[in-house]
């Protein structure tokens, strides 16, 4: 198989895009006869996959405040641009419907649409200190509640939940197009 994967990246509008041989592709032989250029960058663009994925009440929610609503939904559930918002989401639910954060009262920043970004998630993510100082700094600076240390834990684990969500949906969409690749390279 003539898949370069090390040569491959995902980007926004969400796409993948690989390089790929001249010589596996049908399609190309008058490109081969006038130029040789062994390989090809392939540009696959994934928005026709937003109709068969399951979706969170917080992918709907989402999507349906997006200016573009029922478009690139896979992109949602996978881009650094929205998983910070999707935690968020289930961070002011969790408030609204239990103990989270104690007295929680609606309003400020956890209650503001894309308040929280990708890179405090990463920030939270990293945190290795026993008292998850910088989950309890992001919590309180960027969101303005505060956090008690079992609290900042449960964060954690929605921050990564979410983010593993993401990265085994993106995934799935690299080994899709790799199948597909080797079924034309037999």
């Amino acid at each position: 198989m003539d898949l370069f994967l090390s040569k491959s990246r995902l980007k926004m509008p969400f796409s993948f895009e690989y390089l790929y041989h001249y010589e596996s592709m049908t399609k190309t032989d008058c490109i081969k006869r006038r130029h040789y250029i062994p390989l090809m960058i392939i540009n696959t663009e994934w928005g026709g996959f937003s109709k068969v994925l399951p979706q969170t009440i917080f992918d709907q929610e989402m999507d349906a405040e997006s200016p573009n609503r029922g478009e690139h939904l896979y992109e949602k559930m996978v881009s650094g641009m929205y998983l910070g918002e999707i935690v968020r989401r289930v961070l002011l639910q969790m408030c609204e419907t239990s103990d989270l954060f104690g007295q929680f009262v609606p309003g400020g920043n956890l209650s503001k649409p894309f308040a929280l970004k990708t890179e405090h998630l990463n920030k939270m993510q990293e945190d290795t200190t026993d008292d998850l100082q910088t989950v309890g700094l992001v919590l309180y600076n960027i969101l303005e509640v505060e956090a008690n240390l079992q609290e900042r834990r449960r964060v954690v684990e929605v921050c990564d939940t979410v983010v593993k969500r993401g990265g085994r949906l993106a995934g799935a969409g690299v080994n899709a197009r790799i199948k597909q690749v080797r079924k034309w390279d037999l």
